[in-house]
């Protein structure tokens, strides 16, 4: 009886670390879970992506399922867009966001962070969002802090047992 196991071609191995080199530079490798990871970018719907990526990877280190990832990328979104619309003057001209996040147990904490100026009073005739709303809804808890240096939100959610257990109601400075 022949041995049916052969050991890969020499051409098979050659491509599949080719491959492996590929993959790696167009950043394929970002299903790989880590635990913790900070990112500064520009204030700049562009960075959505890169944030995005990078929260997926930190769910599956934490065990997060699909509807509390979801749950994370949707209000870590919404934090950045208020950096984005709201700490530079509109549009995040020139402006930085800092996104640090790790995994603390079961649930994945974020801070998102600027170095705008708090925008206390809205225009005339200008409506609120509803994004802190959301966050609020969606994440374990909301904490959000102003200073003269620039705001720090900071958002945890956790596994599926228990989506607002542990809301926050602690809020400093006015809504954005």
């Amino acid at each position: 009886m022949a041995d049916t196991a052969r050991a890969p071609s020499r051409g098979l191995v050659l491509l599949s670390a080719a491959l492996r080199r590929v993959a790696i530079a167009l950043g394929l490798r970002a299903f790989d879970p880590v635990e913790q990871f900070d990112i500064t970018l520009p204030a700049h719907p562009s960075s959505h992506p890169r944030v995005r990526r990078a929260l997926r990877r930190l769910s599956r280190a934490a065990g997060l399922d699909d509807d509390r990832t979801f749950a994370l990328q949707v209000v870590v979104g919404e934090a950045i867009n208020n950096v984005i619309e709201h700490a530079y003057g509109g549009g995040g001209a020139d402006g930085i966001l800092r996104v640090v996040a790790r995994c603390e147990g079961d649930a994945v904490v974020v801070e998102v962070r600027d170095h705008g100026r708090w925008r206390s009073d809205r225009p005339d005739g200008e409506q609120g969002g509803r994004g802190i709303q959301l966050m609020r809804g969606l994440a374990d808890s909301v904490d959000i802090r102003s200073a003269p240096s620039g705001t720090t939100v900071r958002l945890a959610v956790s596994g599926p047992a228990s989506p607002g257990a542990l809301r926050s109601e602690t809020e400093h400075g006015p809504t954005r």
